[in-house]
Formats: structure tokens, sequence, C-alpha cells
């Protein structure tokens, strides 16, 4: 009897210490649930990382404020998990690499601070031959290089800089000179450079990345061949089918998206480009001519560009008004003129998929 009664207990005490260890692991993947699911995503625009914080810790919702500190993601909702046990953050990648840091205020306990990284992936959803992670994506950051772009074209007027070498000064040059400028950190040593001559140099910068920094592309900024279909496998990206440099040619064919021939509706930095075919010229490309449209300038709509001739070339400012009545109608700018290729934009500011 006192056998059987001491193997019951023992039978007991292993059934009790069986449930506790359990109950331990059942907590145990509880809590480990908590916190960041994520800690690398790829930054492609729509992978997601959730933030899982119990209540005890969490306190009242509502008090919590979310601050990605580099803008690598964004904050797309904030709430009750569904089971009701806690809160969830949900944040979603942008398409910049990088390392972020998600501060999450306003817990009873302080702040608390969670770190991921950004791993930026090939992919080409618009399909307009550019990497999705080389674009601009958000439209601060688009409203911010058109800004610069415009102003550093619009400073070669007034005077060429040194930095734009006197071979590549045509009216693509100008293009691809601004847009360099453009996407650079304007430091401290930049802006002791060109300060001086730049028109506006109370601009933000832009946010994404940085020339020469650019994801996937680096200096090759300028596609130069037809690209396969967008995917995402990333199979339409090699380095081969980007280049330094391209014509105004290229440049229209490769590197913008078409707007149509009306002018309504223009930003500035966007593009009108000519082609005078009638030109008996050795290389067509010298029969393409763009320029950039300055938006609003002394009370009218204004254009800057290069004339194109590398030697003696100049830069222009006209207004819209002054090329309409151009006395060549060649190059007014107008549905009925066939030398007209009409209105473009650069493809890294092309937002066929909506702003962040």
């Amino acid at each position: 009897m006192i056998v059987r009664t001491r193997r019951l207990g023992g039978i007991l005490l292993g059934a009790v210490v069986l449930a506790c260890v359990l109950v331990f692991c059942i907590i145990s993947v509880r809590r480990s649930a908590w916190g960041l699911s994520h800690s690398v995503l790829a930054a492609n625009g729509v992978a997601t990382a959730r933030i899982l914080i119990p209540d005890e810790v969490a306190g009242d919702p509502a008090r919590l404020v979310v601050r990605p500190r580099n803008n690598l993601v964004r904050v797309v909702s904030l709430g009750r998990m569904e089971d009701g046990r806690g809160v969830e953050i949900v944040l979603v990648a942008g398409y910049a690499g990088g390392e972020e840091r998600v501060t999450v205020s306003g817990l009873p306990d302080g702040v608390q601070e969670y770190r991921l990284t950004l791993s930026p992936a090939p992919v080409d959803l618009d399909g307009d031959g550019i990497p999705d992670a080389a674009e601009l994506r958000s439209a601060t950051d688009r409203h911010r290089f058109r800004a610069w772009f415009c102003a550093i074209a619009e400073s070669q007027f007034y005077r060429i800089w040194d930095g734009w070498i006197p071979e590549q000064r045509d009216c693509a040059g100008l293009i691809r000179f601004s847009m360099r400028e453009a996407l650079v950190r304007h430091d401290e040593k930049w802006l002791s450079r060109a300060g001086k001559l730049l028109l506006r140099t109370s601009l933000p910068d832009v946010q994404a990345w940085a020339y020469p920094d650019v994801p996937f592309l680096g200096t090759r900024l300028f596609r130069t061949k037809t690209a396969l279909a967008g995917g995402e496998d990333g199979s339409s990206f090699s380095v081969d089918d980007f280049a330094p440099f391209v014509t105004a040619r290229l440049l229209l064919e490769h590197n913008c998206v078409p707007l149509g021939k009306s002018l309504a509706g223009l930003e500035e930095g966007d593009l009108l480009f000519f082609e005078q075919s009638d030109l008996e010229v050795s290389d067509r490309d010298e029969a393409m001519h763009v320029m950039i449209w300055l938006g609003a300038r002394e009370g009218e709509p204004m254009l800057v560009y290069h004339t194109g001739d590398r030697k003696a070339g100049q830069v222009r400012k006209l207004s819209l008004k002054t090329l309409q009545e151009h006395p060549d109608e060649r190059w007014r700018p107008v549905a009925e003129n066939p030398a007209f290729l009409g209105a473009w934009r650069l493809a890294i500011l092309d937002d066929a998929r909506g702003s962040r």
C-alpha cells in the first residue's frame, strides 16, 4: 500500500513537473513572438515587418508614437492585436537600403528601439526599365530633386560651372550634369564650391539615397538599351545596360516616360524634346534637342537649354511665349509641329505606382 502510494505520488509529481514545463514552453513561445518580426527586409516597397508589444508593456496604444529614424520604412498601422493580447505596429519597407532604427515612445517604461536592415531588391514593378530602388518613390523626394535639378540647370545660364566639363557641354549634357549634381549630398564642401554660383541654396536634400551611392546603378545613372519586361526576379537589370553618359536620343528612348504634346500640367524638371529630321548631319543624334521646363519664373513659364555646340554653344533661358512665337516653326512646342516630340518626364520621377 505504501509502495503504491509512493508510485502514485511520483506519477502525480511527474505530471505536475511536465505541466509546468509545458506551461513554461508555451509562455516562452508566446514571449518569443513579442518584438520585431523580421530583422531584415527586402527594400522592394511591399515587404512588411511587425512590432508586437504585450499590453502590460505597451500601456495605452493612443499614447504610442512610432518614428523610423532614417525613413527607410513607413508605419501603416498601429492598433490592438486581433486576440486583444497586445499592440501591433505594421511597417512597410521603402526602396532604399541601409540600417533602420524604429523608436516607440509613450511606453510606461520609456522608449523602446527596434533595429532592422533594409536590403535593396532589383525589381521593376512599373516596367519603365529603371530599378524601383533607384527611382525617387516619395513625393517629397521628387519635389526636392526637381527643385535642385532646375536650380542647378538655371544657374548655368548665368555662369557655367567648372565642374561641367567642356567635352560634355551640349543639350543632353545639361540634363546629365544637373541630374547628378541634384542627387549629391549638398554638404558644406559642395556649397563652398557651388554656393556662390547657385540661385537657391536653402533646399533640403533627397532622402532616399545620394549620388554616387545609387542602388544597383552607382554612377551609371542612365539606361542605354531596351529593357526586358519588368519582373520580381530582377532579370532585366545588368550593369552593362547602364552608363554614366547618354545622348539626347538615348535619354528620350530609355530614361524618360512620355507625357504627350500638351504642355498643361507639366512640372518643373520635365523635358521638351525636338528632332529636326531635315538637318544634314552625320550622326542622327545631332538632330535631337532637349529643353528643361523650369515652370513659373518672372511671372511666366520659362525653359532653359544648351544650344548643343560643345565648343561655341551657350546655355539660354527663354519664356514659353518666346518659344511659341519662334520664327522657325520647327521649334514651336505645339501639337501640329512634327519636329516637336512632346513633353517627357525622367523615369526616376515616374510615380506610376503612386507615392508613399
